[in-house]
């Protein structure tokens, strides 16, 4: 039985990548020799992780400080990228989003389709993950207060409803 990829957690300051675990903006925000400081932080307390474990064909999961959990698969991070290319700003279309598609009807000659993962991701700074996909995008900058915004747990899509 192969190990569950969301089993292990991680400090808070570590994403795991598949089996590579990066160290995240490590002496960022210390003085000179000194403790951390915490000028205007980008994100608010409600949106700071404190775990993130990453799959790159799976997805990602988010232990947040305030108890929160949050699952997103990769098909649904890819549909919510927050790039302005996708979310159809500048009177652009918005990319469709594959996951609320109609599924199309049954063809015995349906043409293979690559399962969409991501390729490479990154931290950017100490707010968000830049994520590289493999259709070769790569402008989306997922901001932690835009994770939270899109937690798709059934009690966040209740709140979003309202």
């Amino acid at each position: 039985m192969g190990r569950n990829p969301w089993s292990a957690r991680v400090p808070p300051d570590t994403l795991v990548a598949d089996k590579e675990a990066k160290k995240v903006d490590e002496g960022v925000g210390r003085g000179p020799g000194g403790p951390p400081y915490h000028s205007e932080s980008m994100t608010s307390q409600l949106s700071d992780p404190e775990h993130i474990a990453i799959s790159k064909s799976k997805g990602i999961e988010i232990d947040w400080k305030d108890g929160h959990h949050s699952s997103y698969g990769v098909e649904y991070l890819r549909d919510w990228c927050p790039c302005a290319t996708c979310a159809g700003t500048h009177g652009t279309t918005p990319r469709p989003k594959t996951m609320s598609a109609p599924a199309a009807p049954a063809s015995p000659f349906k043409m293979f389709t690559a399962k969409q993962r991501m390729v490479e991701i990154e931290p950017v700074g100490s707010y968000a993950l830049r994520i590289v996909w493999s259709d070769g995008h790569n402008t989306g900058i997922y901001s932690y207060d835009h994770l939270r915004h899109i937690c798709p747990c059934p009690e966040c899509r209740a709140k979003a409803a309202v």
